[in-house]
Formats: C-alpha cells, sequence, structure tokens
C-alpha cells in the first residue's frame, strides 16, 4: 500500500512538471545600465545611499571599499507581458514577465522581486556606476482560480531597463 502511494505520489509531480507551458520571451532586453559622473567614487556612494532612503528602497549591503551596494528584494510594482513579436505590452512597465500555461489555466505574476545591484568604479577622477537587477523572481497566480501552485516561481522575467534608467536619472 506505501509503495502504490509512493508511486502515485511521484507519478503526479513528474506529470505536473510537464503540463507546464512556457512560451519564451523574444525581445532584446539590455543589462548594462551604466553612467560616468566627474565626482569621487565616495560621493557616488553617497548619492545611491541618499536615493535608496529617499525611495524606501532598503539596503543589506554597503561596501564602499569595493565600490558595492546591494538592496534588499524589491517589489517590482509594474510589470508586463510580451507581445507575440517580443514587444512589451505595457510600455512603461519594469519588467517583463513570460507567460505560463498549466493544465489549460493561464498565469500572471502576482509578485516579482528582485534585488537592486550598485557596482562603482573609481578610474582617473571619473566615476562609472552601473545600476543592475538581479536574483529576480515572479511569483505567479492561477487567473481561473487560486490552487496549490500559489507561489510558484515564473520561469522568465527580465527587466525592461526602465527601473534603471530611472534610478540613474535620480541620482544624477
Amino acid at each position: 500500500m506505501k509503495k502504490a502511494l509512493s508511486f502515485l505520489t511521484v507519478a503526479f509531480l513528474m506529470s505536473a512538471c510537464h503540463s507546464i507551458v512556457y512560451t519564451p520571451l523574444k525581445g532584446n532586453y539590455p543589462s548594462d545600465y551604466t553612467i560616468v559622473f566627474n565626482k569621487p567614487a565616495d560621493e557616488v556612494m553617497t548619492n545611491i545611499i541618499e536615493y535608496c532612503l529617499k525611495n524606501n528602497i532598503s539596503l543589506k549591503v554597503i561596501d564602499r571599499k569595493n565600490g558595492l551596494i546591494m538592496s534588499e528584494p524589491y517589489k517590482i510594482n509594474s510589470f508586463t507581458f510580451e507581445s507575440p513579436v517580443g514587444i512589451p505590452e505595457d510600455s512603461s512597465a519594469r519588467v517583463i514577465v513570460g507567460r505560463e500555461k498549466l493544465k489549460n489555466y493561464s498565469y500572471g505574476a502576482e509578485l516579482v522581486l528582485t534585488d537592486i545591484v550598485f557596482q562603482v568604479k573609481e578610474e582617473e577622477n571619473r566615476t562609472s556606476m552601473t545600476v543592475m537587477l538581479a536574483n529576480m523572481v515572479g511569483y505567479i497566480y492561477q487567473k481561473a482560480a487560486y490552487t496549490h501552485m500559489r507561489g510558484m516561481c515564473l520561469k522568465e522575467v527580465r527587466s525592461t531597463g526602465f527601473l534603471e534608467k530611472q534610478i540613474i536619472a535620480g541620482i544624477k
């Protein structure tokens, strides 16, 4: 009896995994957002920290020696899907999420979290600052009804660059 129950459980889990249909993202989403300042690195780091404080971005790493600042997981409030030709459906969205189907139900993002990473480098009286979204993850809900799948991670989540550009403009 125990073996039969174990077999049925494994078979059910395997069939659920194989029935997820992913639609890969087609668009080109750059990930390098760098700006150069005519300021010392320490001043740029201070400006980043001040920007984060003003915009409710909690920081978990501030390493001035290595020029690294990293946020706590940051909630992305604006995300969208791609059109069939690879263009974001909402041009002002901060994140693109992939379309996924499981057993004839479509899933959409309920929550997207990311770490915001700032890398600062000083060379010859100029300082470069790169802003990246890292460890991005989207959690899904079932559009037809909530099920045991709630909390499952989306396979594809990419930044549109909107948030990175907004941050750079705010730090300038």
